[in-house]
C-alpha cells in the first residue's frame, strides 16, 4: 500500500489547522514545568545554562512562569481554533 505524498501533506495541514500541534506543544511545555519544579532546576535556553532554585530563586521562578505561560497560551490557541472551526 503506497501512501500518496499529497495525502501526507493534507494530514499535516489538518493537524495544524485543527490545533493539535498547539496541544502537543502545550503538553510538552507543561511537562517541563512539572519536571523542573520537582528537580529544582530549569534550563535557560538563551544562555545555555541550568538555573538552580536555591542559587537564583527569582530567575528560576521567572523561567518556570515563562514555560507555564507558554503552555497556557498554546492550550488557549488550540481552544480558539476548535471554537472557530465548530462555527
Amino acid at each position: 500500500m503506497m501512501i500518496d505524498e499529497s495525502e501526507t501533506v493534507q494530514a499535516v495541514a489538518r493537524m495544524i489547522r485543527g490545533g493539535w500541534i498547539a496541544v502537543f506543544f502545550g503538553v510538552i511545555s507543561l511537562s517541563l514545568v512539572f519536571l523542573w519544579t520537582c528537580l529544582g532546576r530549569v534550563w535557560r535556553l538563551r544562555y545555555d545554562v541550568w538555573i538552580h532554585r536555591k542559587e537564583n530563586p527569582r530567575e528560576y521562578w521567572y523561567e518556570v512562569a515563562m514555560y507555564f505561560g507558554t503552555s497556557i497560551a498554546a492550550f488557549g490557541y488550540a481552544i480558539y481554533v476548535w471554537k472557530t472551526i465548530s462555527r
